[in-house]
């Protein structure tokens, strides 16, 4: 559970970013199911923590279309549909693929270091079974390619994303092998090290299809009411 009391564990800036973690997989995953009702004080019971963090935590989650408010009435669950899911997936293709080719042509020796680091933290968890580890792991990988491209608002325009990205990357690498994920990731880092911008582009288009084929096969059911 989350708690706000202790300032040694959790820091009180950081509280919102944790109670928007957990809430936001709570939607995904449809614990929460659309056009429910989530009342602050409800939440703040649930995590632990006040209202305040909570509050901030429904304004993030509403930016990103998880959420929608109503004045005078509160905040409801948008949810995400596969369509959704579909549609991150075509967003991020267009961002990567871009991130890709220009990490290819610009990422350091530290940059290629980190990936190579990256891809064995994945390899290590996927092997474990542990989904949510390696979610963060995976998360953290594609944020470098992006940091290695460069391209400051190339990084900030895929930042907003990445709650999301992790989110289902959790909810469905536990449907993909450690083969699987791993022969559509390793490629990448070879292409960037060899600075192969075209090897690259091909890279992520595969492993985007690997992830979208894994959230179509393990993504939960539609409402059908």
């Amino acid at each position: 559970m989350l708690s706000d009391s202790n300032s040694d564990i959790v820091e009180r800036a950081d509280l919102w970013k944790l109670v928007a973690t957990r809430l936001r997989f709570a939607i995904i995953s449809r614990e929460f199911e659309p056009g429910e009702h989530l009342r602050e004080l409800a939440l703040a019971q649930r995590f632990g923590v006040s209202r305040v963090p909570v509050r901030e935590a429904l304004i993030r989650l509403a930016h990103e279309g998880l959420v929608r408010g109503e004045p005078r009435r509160g905040s409801f669950v948008v949810g995400m549909s596969l369509a959704d899911v579909r549609e991150i997936y075509d967003v991020r293709t267009l961002l990567e693929v871009h991130a890709s080719r220009l990490a290819a042509k610009a990422a350091t020796s530290d940059d290629i270091q980190n990936l190579r680091r990256l891809l064995g933290n994945l390899d290590n968890d996927m092997k474990k079974g542990d989904s949510e580890a390696a979610a963060a792991v995976d998360l953290a990988f594609h944020r470098e390619i992006v940091t290695a491209a460069h391209h400051r608002r190339l990084l900030a325009t895929w930042e907003p994303l990445s709650g999301i990205i992790q989110t289902i990357l959790t909810l469905t690498n536990e449907h993909s092998t450690e083969h699987r994920i791993m022969s559509a990731h390793r490629p990448l880092v070879e292409a960037i090290a060899a600075g192969d911008p075209d090897a690259a582009e091909k890279a992520t288009r595969r492993s985007h299809r690997e992830g979208l084929r894994a959230a179509e096969l393990g993504w939960p059911n539609e409402p059908t009411g």
